[in-house]
């Protein structure tokens, strides 16, 4: 990948600030636009932007850089506004009137627009000339400073006056960042990728510019797939590093030292440093934005003011000396008794740090405190540390999880099957159960081992029955297992079963009750009672997020997933995705990207149910490339046949295959995820003409699923078989849908219905069922099925607003096909780009509105509806609607889901 791809860099994010700034240009009482900001938030990036567009305007611009250089010679910075031949070293007094008089005709009669950077470093006699150009009409000035440095008297001045538009710039907010990254690399840019790029940079542009261009040039940035893909850590230094150790190179020893702690350790209470340090020094580094101070509850936190320091720092600091920094925090801390929950892993980490080594019983206490807070590569950390000291089976069951959730199967089954053989005939105690349990996990979500991950279970079963414990702790630690054999059961496309196996009680463990919860949501939702499961998977996320909580076995970000699956069949698709997308987010920033993946797929799925083609594809991109990258191939396998069904349902048969050929070469999901192998090859079949073929497999399937009581699998593929015209699955439907009493339930009847009875009012009823749950490909299909009878019983009124209101749905899903529904011939001409903005525009949205979405300039937006107006034949924006085939778009029709956020 060449450089070029990382040097281009719109301004993005600045659209507000942009135009203040042109207003207040094309205002006479303003005399200076003062930009504030601290350094790599874009400053001078958007005077300059703004002098670009003050020139094309027609005003005279000019550039000045001030610099501690510059200053020693006065108005040697104002050189741009010197009239030819003058030296800035002859008498200020003699220059003044020359420079006054060669402004205003550089004017001729406009304000001359100067960019003023750095105007903290102007020296006195130029600011004070500046000020006379401005105050006399001549000028106007846009003036950049950096945060925390002195503001020019002139130009206090000037604000007490009114004279000043003062605009504080912050770092970008995330939503400008992602928008910003997807222009720079010209394509879409995986979630993982993007919150580490976020993690580090926080918004800065100038950081964020920096890591991507490092990153891209040394291959760790790349595109797989055409997703462009995190591949390791981000190197924070070289350019970074310079622009660091510019920003603390003023720090004087006591600063630096304070400032190389915090690196190391932060963060740190406010009274943790004033113990030892100087509170002059911490309010000069507070003052001058070097640090933050932040409240925690009754605690002030000390941190870096930017990440990006703290791994500089980190990285430059001479070995011996960050050990000393350490240690003398370690004696500090514990000289006060180490008070603090978190106190232990901070000793633990900070003593490794040091010396490479700690007593292992403070390094196992250590890594169960960072579980809890799911930090999985500090568990790994310090349960490696404290193995290579000593045996120890709580070590080596964190290691074995730690390893698990960074997606290390092998490793973790190794490392788990090793502690299991060191306990010997020991396998029943409580250290042995734990271990049972999350090697079983391994091999069934990890390795696809389901049958043996099901026989270490019942063998761990087994040794607690003939282990001669008492009748509570018998109970107790079976109860343990069998609800993670149940959460297996279900996984294993044996729900009903699984509800047979789960105690009617969750064990007492607190650990073990969210695992006990998440196998009740997945039996129910696959049985068809989406209700119970929704609320049982939110009361195990809620209780698997309290601070207080122990940390289980299982991530609970998991319950998201099968929450949001409920909630889709609920009919409340924009919560099932807001729930699978947070769960993403959640798993991505704790680093478990195995358990981000499950949650991406959950995304893609709800937007491929929904019949939000474009959306769905580009989200199961995003998870083939990151999944196989990351070696999940389970579900890689499951992203390449969401992406068959994608490919088939606009058409792309070679497409559909190729994608359907990857995911046969790849190890398949867990049985219960069998039916979206079936599903694809039913489009599959479906895109190569054969609708009879795509039928039966689904149909045949269906009713193998509902004899095993996976009732709601079961329905959702005779319910696609219904799509296809079959009417024995339609007759086979309305029997298993009764037991699914959910909102999408009632819509599959409706359309099982309206295939028997072929009546329009059927139809539209299904349709309308459909729309009211989100599923807008669903509800296109059965209104254009609606016009089509209609048109041939000789209703050609009644067929015309049934096609529009399918074209309506349709509409929402560039590029899919709805058999029956061609598009009106004006708006087949117009580009994906023209259909998105008059689609937007149609709904109601303003120039500026749809500008801001899509990160494009309000001139842009109105030259495209232009064209728009012109390949159509109308007048205006009023007439969008009905020329694009929309019915009442403003108010019926849900806004459009194309390029919307994460």
């Amino acid at each position: 990948m060449g450089t070029t791809t990382v040097l281009t860099w719109p301004l993005v994010g600045r659209t507000a600030d942009l135009e203040r700034i042109v207003s207040a240009l094309a205002d006479d009482s303003v005399r200076v636009v003062h930009l504030v900001g601290d350094a790599g938030t874009g400053k001078s990036r958007l005077a300059e932007e703004a002098l670009r567009g003050a020139e094309l305007d027609g005003y005279p611009v000019a550039h000045v850089a001030a610099s501690e250089a510059a200053a020693v010679v006065p108005l040697s910075a104002l050189s741009p506004l010197l009239p030819s031949g003058t030296s800035p070293a002859l008498d200020p007094g003699a220059v003044l009137d020359s420079v006054v008089d060669h402004v205003r005709e550089l004017g001729d009669g406009a304000r001359v627009v100067v960019h003023v950077d750095d105007i903290d470093q102007l020296d006195v006699v130029s600011a004070d000339l500046l000020a006379r150009l401005w105050r006399d009409g001549l000028v106007a000035v846009v003036a950049t400073q950096r945060t925390g440095t002195a503001t020019p008297g002139v130009l206090m001045t000037e604000q007490r006056r009114g004279g000043v538009l003062r605009i504080d710039l912050g770092d970008l907010p995330r939503p400008s960042a992602s928008s910003l990254l997807h222009h720079v690399l010209r394509g879409p840019v995986s979630a993982g990728a993007e919150h580490a790029l976020w993690d580090v940079a926080q918004g800065n542009p100038l950081y964020l510019r920096e890591l991507v261009t490092s990153a891209v040039l040394a291959d760790r940035l790349a595109p797989v797939d055409g997703v462009w893909v995190l591949d390791g850590a981000l190197d924070v230094s070289g350019g970074l590093a310079g622009l660091v150790a510019e920003r603390i190179g003023h720090l004087d020893a006591d600063e630096r030292d304070l400032v190389e702690l915090l690196a190391l350790c932060a963060p740190l209470g406010v009274d943790e440093l004033a113990a030892h340090a100087r509170l002059d020094v911490l309010e000069s580094l507070e003052a001058g934005g070097v640090i933050r101070v932040s409240a925690d509850r009754r605690r002030q936190l000390v941190t870096l003011a930017h990440p990006v320091h703290v791994q500089v720092l980190r990285g430059s600091l001479p070995r011996l000396k960050a050990r000393r920094l350490l240690l003398d925090q370690v004696a500090r801390t514990e000289a006060h008794g180490s008070r603090r929950r978190d106190d232990v892993l901070r000793v633990a980490a900070w003593r490794l740090d040091a010396t490479g080594t700690a007593d292992p019983r403070l390094l196992v206490a250590g890594a169960e405190l960072a579980r809890t807070s799911h930090d999985y590569l500090q568990v790994e950390r310090l349960a490696r540390a404290a193995l290579l000291l000593e045996p120890d089976a709580v070590a080596s069951t964190l290691l074995g999880e730690a390893l698990y959730e960074q997606g290390r199967f092998d490793e973790a089954d190794e490392t788990l099957a090793s502690a299991a053989a060191a306990l010997g005939d020991d396998q029943a105690s409580g250290d042995a159960v734990r271990i049972a349990l999350m090697h079983g996990i391994v091999l069934f979500f990890g390795l696809g081992r389901s049958e043996a991950a099901l026989d270490r279970l019942g063998a761990a079963s087994s040794a607690v029955a003939g282990a001669g414990l008492t009748d509570d702790e018998a109970a107790e630690r079976t109860a343990v297992l069998e609800s993670m054999r149940a959460l297996l059961l279900t996984q294993g496309g044996r729900s009903r079963e699984a509800l047979d196996a789960l105690p009617a009680e969750p064990p007492s463990d607190p650990v073990m009750r969210a695992v006990h919860a998440r196998a009740h949501a997945w039996a129910h939702y696959r049985t068809g009672e989406a209700e119970a499961a929704a609320e049982s998977a939110l009361a195990a996320w809620e209780a698997g997020i309290r601070e207080d909580a122990p940390a289980g076995l299982l991530h609970p970000a998991g319950d998201l997933m099968v929450a949001a699956l409920a909630h889709l069949e609920l009919g409340r698709p924009e919560e099932a995705r807001a729930l699978a997308a947070k769960g993403r987010d959640v798993a991505i920033a704790q680093g478990v990207p195995f358990q981000a993946a499950w949650l991406a797929w959950a995304v893609a799925t709800v937007d491929l149910v929904m019949g939000y083609a474009e959306d769905a594809e580009a989200a199961f991109r995003e998870l083939a490339a990151t999944a196989g990258r990351g070696g999940f191939a389970q579900v890689e396998h499951l992203a390449a046949l969401g992406l068959t069904e994608c490919r088939a349902l606009t058409g792309d048969a070679a497409g559909a295959h190729a994608w359907f050929d990857r995911a046969e070469a790849l190890p398949a999901a867990a049985p219960a995820f069998a039916p979206a192998t079936v599903m694809a090859r039913a489009w599959l079949a479906s895109a190569d003409g054969d609708t009879r073929q795509a039928a039966a497999l689904l149909h045949d399937a269906g009713l193998e699923l509902a004899a095993r009581d996976e009732l709601r699998e079961a329905a959702v593929l005779l319910d696609e078989a219904v799509m296809f015209g079959d009417r024995d699955a339609a007759e086979a439907l309305l029997v298993v849908i009764d037991r699914v009493p959910t909102p999408v339930g009632r819509a599959r009847r409706l359309r099982a219905q309206a295939l028997l009875t072929g009546a329009p009012s059927d139809l539209l009823a299904a349709a309308e069922g459909f729309a009211g749950c989100g599923f807008v490909h669903s509800a296109a299909t059965m209104a254009a099925r609606a016009a089509q009878v209609l048109r041939a019983d000789g209703d050609p009124r009644a067929a015309a607003a049934a096609e529009a209101q399918a074209r309506a749905w349709a509409d929402l899903s560039p590029g899919i096909q709805v058999e029956g529904l061609g598009s009106t011939a004006g708006a087949a001409l117009l580009t994906p780009r023209e259909r998105e903005i008059s689609s937007l525009v149609a709904r109601g949205r303003s120039s500026k509105e749809v500008a801001t979405d899509l990160v494009l300039s309000v001139r842009t937006i109105d030259n495209h509806l232009a064209n728009v107006y012109a390949k159509l034949g109308i007048a205006g924006r009023a007439q969008l609607a009905p020329a694009l085939g929309l019915v009442d778009a403003a108010t019926a029709v849900p806004a459009a889901r194309s390029g919307r956020d994460r």
